[in-house]
């Protein structure tokens, strides 16, 4: 079983996904475990053991929400207006 934090979780996506088959992955969030990924058996992905084209969009899918709602959180609360939440 494998430990990683979210943001790192985000940052490498396709390897921990493609590691879940091998190992569960846990993941962190501020020290504190949060969610385990668990992998499919073979038999669920198909007889080649990849993923399907439809899991594969899915998967591309997560990926630019993920980065896109990291962006606007970044743009949001990264700014010199909202420097004095940063001292609270």
């Amino acid at each position: 079983m494998k430990s990683v934090t979210l943001e790192d979780f985000r940052n490498h996506l396709d390897d921990y996904l493609s590691q879940v088959n091998r190992e569960d992955v846990v993941l962190t969030r501020e020290g504190e475990p949060f969610a385990v990924l668990k992998g499919l058996p073979p038999s669920a992905t198909g007889a080649s053991g990849g993923l399907s084209p439809e899991r594969r969009r899915e998967r591309e899918e997560t990926r630019v929400w993920l980065a896109a709602s990291d962006r606007v959180l970044k743009e949001l609360w990264d700014n010199e207006e909202d420097a004095v939440y940063d001292q609270l």
